[in-house]
């Protein structure tokens, strides 16, 4: 019962005419996943793809729709930058430079549930790339797309901020019982992320950088186990 998916990717650079000399580029860079039937399921999740990648054609070849979004974005970033004069490219420097990275890929599934993850990254010429990524968690057999509220009760979602707090304590090693501000994060209260998947054995919330730690330890997971939340889970996700 598993579902099945093809490949498909595009990738393109693009410098700037050598009389700029300027060594900045553009790269574009998109892989995907992309269901092979044409259940409701698999509907759902092509409908999801594309609205990831802000596809609004009626192309339903992946590839195609993927080659014309990265011809585009090259085509766009050549033009903005053709009225640029040497003298102004000097000052500007690898500031001209720009990255677009997509992976949209199978997270999780198992006989109930499918988890999307859109992993996004954008270079624009500052000290780092920024990124995230952006989960879609499905019930297989509606094609519904899930909200953390269709998983817990509303009890469970006053509940959440403080079992987050307490896993995150275990999973950092922090003894203390300070502020988390005073133990590295950049908040006080960890709120349940949008981006959560659900497995057999709990629920992963996924945080981007600067979320709730620094750009340095990257992209942060806590996983709230069943066990711990299981009065709190909707009838259908009780264990």
């Amino acid at each position: 019962n598993f579902t099945v998916f093809t490949y498909a990717s595009a990738k393109g650079n693009a410098k700037l005419p050598p009389q700029m000399k300027n060594e900045s580029e553009c790269n574009y860079d998109a892989s995907l996943i992309w269901p092979a039937g044409s259940t409701l399921l698999d509907e759902t999740l092509k409908k999801t793809i594309k609205e990831m990648l802000n596809i609004k054609s009626p192309e339903t070849d992946p590839l195609k729709f993927l080659t014309g979004t990265k011809n585009n974005v090259i085509a766009a970033w050549k033009k903005d930058n053709a009225s640029l004069s040497p003298k102004d490219t000097k000052d500007l420097g690898l500031s001209l430079s720009y990255e677009e990275v997509h992976n949209i890929e199978l997270m999780y599934e198992n006989e109930r549930l499918l988890t999307l993850s859109h992993f996004i990254s954008l270079y624009t010429g500052g000290a780092h790339n920024s990124y995230s990524r952006q989960l879609s968690c499905f019930d297989k057999h509606s094609g519904k797309q899930l909200k953390i509220g269709d998983v817990v009760t509303s009890a469970g979602l006053k509940a959440l901020p403080g079992l987050l707090d307490q896993i995150a304590r275990i999973q950092f090693g922090i003894t203390n019982k300070k502020p988390l501000e005073e133990n590295g994060f950049l908040v006080n209260v960890i709120q349940p992320s949008k981006n959560f998947y659900v497995t057999e054995s709990g629920i992963g919330f996924i945080y981007a950088p600067y979320e709730v730690k620094s750009f340095s330890e990257g992209e942060v997971t806590i996983i709230v186990p069943f066990k711990a939340i299981n009065t709190y889970l909707t009838p259908g996700f009780k264990k």
